[in-house]
């Protein structure tokens, strides 16, 4: 085998070594937790907002699936969802509020997305998420980072010295699941760019020794 044979082998057979060690699909979960007492402090009628818990009860949860290479295994990360896809169009991402007990029709749902998506990660852990949502009843939900809030879009609630500002609904808190599936290998395994380099060295001893 010549020098160069060998040398393309050597990357070659690394590259697939990369390849094979981040061919896992990771799946990131969340869950959306209301937070009941948020309204209830001292100061609520100082609030330029109306904010009270009409809706008791909100559920739900959501899924990213991303390929193990698309997330970095080490420090923090901000990647679009849009740019996931654009990587890897097997990328996908679903949620769900119900915000009804019982009558599960009426969810912000991924259908209704009315901004780009955008996750935050720290050493492959999710810890945020941000988006805009509409819904089939017309009300928004705004999800920043590691919390939500759901605002009322019509006047039928609103009384008071509240009258044509935004009522809160509800809001809440995100908590997020490590990955199932396996590990983020966004950055290449130390193993494997040990095995390129050493057999890159060995090569060109190797030549050396065959042109001496």
């Amino acid at each position: 085998m010549t020098f160069n044979r060998l040398f393309v082998a050597l990357i070659l057979g690394g590259v697939s070594l990369a390849a094979t060690a981040s061919a896992n699909t990771l799946n990131y979960s969340f869950t959306f937790l209301e937070n009941n007492g948020a309204c209830s402090d001292s100061t609520f009628y100082n609030n330029s907002d109306q904010c009270y818990n009409y809706r008791l009860g909100e559920t739900g949860g959501g899924n990213l699936q991303v390929d193990a290479s698309l997330i970095d295994a080490v420090g923090p990360q901000s990647v679009s969802l849009s740019d996931l896809i654009a990587d890897n169009a097997g990328t996908s991402f679903t949620y769900a509020l119900t915000i009804l007990p019982g009558n599960t029709s009426a969810e912000f749902t991924q259908a209704y997305l009315s901004s780009p998506v955008t996750f935050t990660f720290n050493d492959g852990l999710m810890t945020g998420i941000s988006f805009t949502s509409g819904s089939p009843f017309g009300d928004p939900l705004s999800v920043t980072g590691a919390t939500y809030e759901h605002r009322d879009s019509y006047n039928g609630y609103y009384y008071g010295p509240w009258t044509g500002q935004k009522t809160i609904i509800q809001m809440g808190t995100l908590s997020f699941a490590a990955p199932v599936g396996g590990q983020p290998t966004g950055t290449p395994e130390p193993s494997t760019w040990l095995l390129i380099v050493s057999g890159l060295a060995g090569a060109v001893a190797f030549r050396r020794r065959v042109q001496a």
